[in-house]
């Protein structure tokens, strides 16, 4: 892999040939969301390298100078561009004039949420949304769950706690910086929230769980959290 400098050097500007000009299917930016042309300020509009997918020139600047571990990364594919270095980022941004300790944080779309956001509240509310949305989507399409079965079948509720978090690891959750951990205390916040949704999901939809075996242990689980 190129070193940033090189990268923006060399693989995106050396296609200049092709910029501004995208595919169909390529017109809106998969940083910010705008058409590549609906912007206050021209920005050269061009393809990420090796995966193709458009951005901004500015909007990759603001991208790559954020304290995320995804900085490195296509925004839609995940596919890493570069080696990352603090100082050449530093350097970019200051060439393009983008403020990395003040400046405002322009929105970007979340292309696992399909939303765009913008601060870390809505970032918050984004990480909560996806867990109920793996939640739900784990007892109704992999356990086949039944929200009217009045004798459920015992469910291993410690094994899907566990399946659920590795599903949300897998698509980078948490984002926000509230619930990104990198202690183990953080770590026990973000599963205590998971563990909560978990819980209050299958209170509205699944009451015939509620006081099983199987919940027992998902309370002692969140007892042993707490």
């Amino acid at each position: 892999l190129p070193f940033l400098l090189r990268y923006t050097d060399y693989h995106l500007f050396g296609t200049s040939s092709i910029h501004n000009n995208p595919p169909p299917n390529e017109s809106r930016c998969n940083i910010c969301d705008y058409e590549h042309q609906d912007v206050e300020t021209p920005d050269t509009f061009l393809p990420l390298s090796p995966c193709f997918h458009w951005v901004h020139y500015h909007c990759f600047v603001w991208w790559i100078s954020r304290i995320d571990e995804r900085r490195d990364k296509c925004p839609v594919c995940g596919v890493t561009l570069f080696h990352f270095d603090e100082i050449n980022a530093t350097t970019l941004a200051a060439r393009s004039n983008i403020d990395r300790e003040n400046g405002e944080v322009p929105m970007y779309y979340d292309h696992d949420a399909k939303q765009l956001v913008h601060d870390d509240n809505s970032q918050y509310e984004v990480d909560c949304a996806s867990i109920t949305d793996h939640v739900a989507w784990y007892f109704q399409c992999e356990l086949r769950l039944q929200t009217d079965q009045s004798h459920p079948p015992y469910l291993d509720l410690l094994k899907v706690f566990d399946a659920v978090l590795g599903r949300l690891q897998e698509t980078g959750r948490p984002r926000g910086k509230w619930l990104s951990y990198g202690t183990l205390m953080g770590e026990r916040l973000w599963d205590t929230l998971v563990l909560i949704k978990m819980m209050r999901w299958l209170e509205e939809n699944a009451k015939e769980v509620v006081g099983s075996q199987g919940w027992v242990e998902l309370e002692g689980k969140h007892q042993q959290l707490q």
